[in-house]
């Protein structure tokens, strides 16, 4: 059977440096598999490349069969929605929505039923133990909770693939565990790919550790957790295969909103740039319309009724 992601002579050179230096691995499809490695050898760009984010390296990235860099990019958009749990150091939720509605993006995306979407966003804010902070907008969470919101987020779809860089990097180590519990639970059925420089939980978490070290990638531990392939989801709820990417603009209106509330600095600098950039362009035609006008009168007033009349001085010459 085709494993969950083959990288094939993988070649990647940043800045005369290689990050990747033809790297051939397998991931199964389920399992956590933690990658370790030095700051800057590379451990994020390689979920940027397997997630279809980076395409811009030499030899081949398989997903459950597809070939990602032969597809266009709302292709990947599209797969990448259906088949992956994106999860980010920095959470990248959205600051003045409730928690609830964070975890709720991606169901929006993929078109679910508001009624099956909701049970499952409360479904899954239970499984990460937040269920009572459901209505509660994110800026009022904790680090933990946040990234326990992300983590929501990443897996309230089912994905089959869950990549997660650094999410254990920000918290405490309380709250590091509760995350890596999690992504280990969830890894049981799934494949779970993370990124991280607490090497202790991955020593203790993790069923795979790979070092990329000098371009290279290498198994340095590993040990047999049986086949689970066939196992059914937790979730009560799998998506469709490929899902056309599609957020409807009353969707997306009030997180713009909040968005706008977010960064308040910088809207009101836009709001004052725009504001004098329309009155400049105002001012203008009006300065043309009653310059136009005054030379109007002026060359009438000296012409009479007969008006001026103007030739060029070479024939054949463009004026």
């Amino acid at each position: 059977r085709m494993k969950a992601v083959v990288l094939q002579n993988l070649s990647k050179i940043i800045d005369g440096r290689d990050i990747f230096r033809q790297v051939s691995f397998s991931f199964p499809h389920h399992g956590l598999i933690a990658v370790v490695g030095e700051s800057g050898c590379g451990k994020s760009t390689l979920l940027d490349v397997i997630a279809g984010i980076d395409v811009s390296y030499e030899g081949d990235v398989f997903v459950k069969g597809h070939l990602i860099k032969s597809r266009t990019e709302d292709e990947r958009s599209a797969f990448r929605l259906s088949t992956f749990g994106i999860i980010r150091q920095s959470y990248d939720l959205l600051e003045l929505d409730s928690a609830f509605s964070n975890v709720m993006l991606p169901l929006e995306g993929m078109g679910v039923k508001p009624s099956l979407a909701k049970r499952k966003v409360k479904e899954m804010l239970r499984y990460v133990e937040l269920e009572s902070k459901a209505k509660q907008t994110v800026n009022t969470l904790s680090g933990g909770e946040k990234q326990r919101i992300a983590l929501a987020r990443a897996l309230v779809g089912d994905p089959p693939i869950v990549l997660a860089d650094e999410p254990t990097g920000a918290l405490d180590h309380l709250n590091a565990v509760r995350v890596m519990e999690i992504l280990s639970s969830y890894a049981q059925k799934h494949l779970v790919i993370l990124v991280s420089h607490d090497r202790a939980l991955c020593e203790q978490y993790a069923s795979t550790i790979l070092l990329l070290e000098e371009g290279e990638l290498r198994v340095i531990k590993e040990k047999d957790t049986g086949e689970k392939e066939n196992q059914t989801s937790f979730l009560t709820f799998t998506p469709s295969k490929e899902p056309q990417v599609s957020f409807s603009l009353f969707s997306w209106l009030p997180h713009a909103f909040h968005v706008l509330q977010e960064k308040k600095g910088r809207t009101l600098l836009a709001l004052t740039i725009l504001s004098f950039a329309l009155l400049s362009l105002g001012t203008s035609f009006y300065v043309k319309r009653d310059l136009q006008g005054q030379l109007h009168d002026a060359f009438s007033s000296l012409s009479g009724v007969e008006g001026i009349v103007m030739e060029n001085a070479v024939s054949n010459e463009t004026t």
